[in-house]
């Protein structure tokens, strides 16, 4: 492609070129940019412990409004007994992660919150297994009860897998691995 001359000049036109653009960074127009890791974390505790009490008052209100029926609904039906331990973990995370800098507090290592986790999924099962048989293991989550869906499908899997005996051991097992991961604990202590 050849550019033509304008009409009464021998010059052809030449398309312009734009100025060049000085490079802006991202973090000019973002806060977070500015904001250290540091008090990232601290922002995000405290963002989990504000949902953690929301969460609870909600559950223990007397009226049940539409940020219960829209989120602690469909929490029941996933963890059925566990939405009570949900808010209360994400408060002692949260207060953990905003206070994690006192020499008082253990530190918070991915082993303790692999171990949490772990609690709390395990705690599920026994609940489950609590409320009532395999049979109605999902009739019992789609209400709420027990340990809701998750704690219904590792029900059955472990109870099809290994019978009633072999799940009960399984899961006391667990409980206590899961403990000594969250407190920090040796199996000899």
């Amino acid at each position: 492609f050849e550019p033509t001359p304008e009409p009464g000049t021998s010059q052809p036109i030449r398309p312009r070129r734009a100025a060049p653009r000085a490079k802006v960074s991202p973090e000019r127009f973002s806060m977070l940019g500015r904001i250290t890791p540091e008090r990232t974390t601290d922002i995000f505790g405290l963002g989990m412990a504000i949902i953690g009490v929301l969460m609870l008052l909600s559950l223990f209100s007397s009226t049940k409004g539409g940020f219960a029926s829209l989120v602690i609904q469909p929490l029941a039906q996933g963890f059925g007994w566990g939405v009570y331990i949900l808010p209360v973990w994400l408060v002692v995370v949260g207060v953990w992660l905003v206070a994690r800098n006192l020499n008082r507090l253990p530190k918070l290592n991915i082993e303790r919150i692999v171990g949490m986790l772990l609690l709390f999924i395990g705690l599920l099962v026994a609940f489950h297994g609590i409320d009532g048989p395999v049979a109605t293991a999902f009739e019992r989550a789609r209400a709420g009860h027990g340990g809701g869906y998750l704690g219904a499908l590792l029900q059955q899997g472990l109870v099809g897998a290994i019978d009633v005996p072999g799940t009960i051991i399984v899961v006391v097992a667990w409980l206590v691995i899961a403990l000594a991961m969250t407190l920090d604990l040796s199996m000899q202590e």
